[in-house]
């Protein structure tokens, strides 16, 4: 199976800006075909905090 969501996403020292951000692509196997329940996880290096959620 291929992963096609890997992010590394830095926080900045200004207090004024927004945090947060979306995450969006396709799941596929090899054949090109959707792959449904794939576990996809997102991390951020600098802080530690990590997500984790499945694909409908």
């Amino acid at each position: 199976m291929a992963l096609l969501a890997i992010a590394n996403f830095s926080t900045g020292q200004a207090s004024a800006q927004v945090s947060g951000a979306t995450l969006s692509g396709t799941i596929s196997d090899p054949s090109g075909a959707v792959v449904a329940g794939a576990q996809v996880s997102i991390a951020n290096r600098e802080t530690g905090v990590a997500r984790a959620v499945a694909t409908p």
